[in-house]
């Protein structure tokens, strides 16, 4: 389990990437990746694929400035993934997309809009 000191540590960390990041890296800064460990603290992105693997370019329903807070779970076997979209229609909606393998991403749609 994390110390105290390495997530006051790691909070820091990102607070000052936050504040040091270009327009560009913030953008992706709010997109969704995937990372994976068989530990909480050494947290590496996926072998074999390229973060962000969602943006809000992908997004196609509605104007989307931003993805965060990405839930997952396999049904079967499809993997969805539900996720926040901040839009100019409203400050959150939830969006879904769906994997073969819990890597590679395609978005579906923003739940309540079909």
């Amino acid at each position: 389990m994390p110390t105290l000191n390495f997530i006051k540590q790691t909070l820091f960390r990102l607070a000052h990437q936050a504040i040091s990041t270009t327009s560009d890296e913030w953008y992706n800064l709010w997109s969704i990746g995937i990372y994976t460990s068989s530990s909480p603290v050494s947290l590496m992105p996926a072998p074999g694929i390229t973060n962000p693997v969602l943006r809000c370019d992908d997004v196609r329903d509605v104007c989307s400035l931003m993805v965060a807070d990405p839930f997952t779970i396999k049904v079967g076997d499809i993997w969805y993934m539900f996720f926040e979209l901040y839009t100019r229609r409203s400050h959150g909606e939830i969006g879904c997309a769906i994997s073969n393998d819990g890597f590679k991403w395609t978005y579906q749609v923003v739940e309540g809009c079909r």
